[in-house]
């Protein structure tokens, strides 16, 4: 059983930037991975995989924020691009802390932020990246 919460297109979810969008579509991967877990009912395996995409995301919001400061992006932005990172991290550890099964509404809810994120924070870094 396999569910698709986020679909990855480059055209709809790139940011021009291939070591973000490398990571972005393993994040994608993540969150159908905890999705099919949730439509089998094992709350278990979505614990774990919650855990994981926790920590996959953590990652990948540092490696771009490094990312961002060493190529001279925007001081103002990049401190809004942080807060947001960090807030949305806040969100996940809370659904992880609510000690509760874990629905595909909450999954879509978070899928739903991080590609808006994407299409709205993170498409802006790319000149700056890549120039």
């Amino acid at each position: 059983m396999s569910v698709k919460i986020m679909e990855w297109s480059q055209s709809a979810n790139g940011t021009g930037c291939l070591f973000a969008d490398n990571e972005h579509q393993t994040i994608f991967d993540f969150v159908n991975q905890t999705g099919s877990a949730v439509e089998s009912g094992n709350q278990a395996k979505v614990v774990d995989l919650l855990e994981d995409t926790i920590d996959y995301t953590v990652q990948h919001f540092s490696s771009e924020e490094r990312m961002m400061e060493r190529k001279g992006y925007d001081a103002l932005k990049l401190k809004n691009h942080k807060a947001s990172h960090a807030k949305f991290i806040g969100s996940l550890r809370e659904l992880q802390a609510a000690k509760r099964d874990v629905t595909l509404d909450d999954l879509k809810g978070a899928a739903a932020w991080f590609i808006a994120h994407i299409n709205n924070e993170d498409k802006d870094y790319e000149g700056a990246i890549n120039g």
